[in-house]
């Protein structure tokens, strides 16, 4: 089978727990994997997709069947190029999370997977603290330099992750913006059922009522200091007004927290 559909996102932005939603639709076959690496050869990558045989059981058992992936691809544009040449009649989901809290959810997962079991060998002892490793990276971005990137994602930095215009722009360009589903996390934190049905009409898919889960997803607790979280607010403001100018909708990101952890 062709996937006919992408979900996508940043790390940390709920793509995780969305592609729990999207793969609960009985004409959803599943991937043997969530996450599909996009630089593997056509062979390769098709290998992980389900048999014309599974889909044809499908076919048989619910009255219809399409396969896709969730993975967290943004904010990189090699994605968008790759896709589009090998599926250019891909529907694309996309989830978009509050860029502040997204960076500082993404800084404690990084640390908690990684920076943790190294803490204690002296090469990793002068490991920045979240405060000045996003300080340099706003002078780096401001400058054009490169910034630090983060231990998981596009291989981007903590902030870089969050300034999502240049990549929707270009996906709105390759795919047009008829064929992208765009979500705010937010909301889909707050109404996982809701949004969920949206996307299965999107999709095409017949409305059913989804099982309503917890968040499997959840990384490590923090606090963001008040001061901090301003700073970057206003970082983000003119990136996220970009977005919102594609978009066509303001998801007031920076007004209040939003998101989980």
């Amino acid at each position: 089978m062709e996937p006919s559909f992408a979900s996508i996102g940043a790390v940390r932005s709920g793509t995780s727990f969305l592609s729990s939603y999207i793969f609960q639709h009985p004409h959803v076959v599943l991937p043997l994997s969530k996450e599909i690496s996009f630089t593997e050869t056509m062979r390769d990558l098709m290998a992980h997709f389900p048999t014309l045989a599974e889909q044809h059981a499908a076919e048989r058992r619910y009255g219809g069947a399409i396969t896709g992936y969730c993975t967290p691809v943004m904010p990189n544009p090699l994605w968008i190029f790759l896709a589009k040449s090998m599926f250019p009649n891909l529907q694309i989901v996309c989830v978009l999370r509050d860029p502040v809290e997204r960076a500082f959810s993404h800084w404690r997962w990084d640390q908690k997977r990684f920076v943790e079991r190294k803490k204690l060998d002296p090469h990793w002892k002068g490991f920045p603290t979240f405060e000045t490793l996003i300080r340099t990276e706003q002078e780096t971005i401001r400058a054009g330099g490169m910034e630090v990137h983060a231990f998981s994602g596009a291989r981007a930095g903590y902030l870089r992750h969050g300034i999502y215009a240049p990549f929707l722009r270009l996906l709105a360009e390759q795919f047009g913006r008829e064929r992208i589903f765009v979500v705010d996390a937010a909301e889909l934190f707050r109404d996982p059922g809701g949004v969920t049905k949206r996307i299965y009409g999107f999709l095409g898919l017949p409305q059913i009522e989804p099982l309503i889960i917890d968040e499997q997803n959840s990384g490590p607790s923090g606090a963001l200091p008040d001061a901090l979280r301003s700073e970057l607010t206003e970082f983000f403001r003119p990136y996220n007004e970009a977005t919102y100018e594609i978009v066509g909708k303001d998801f007031g990101w920076g007004t209040a927290y939003t998101g989980s952890e």
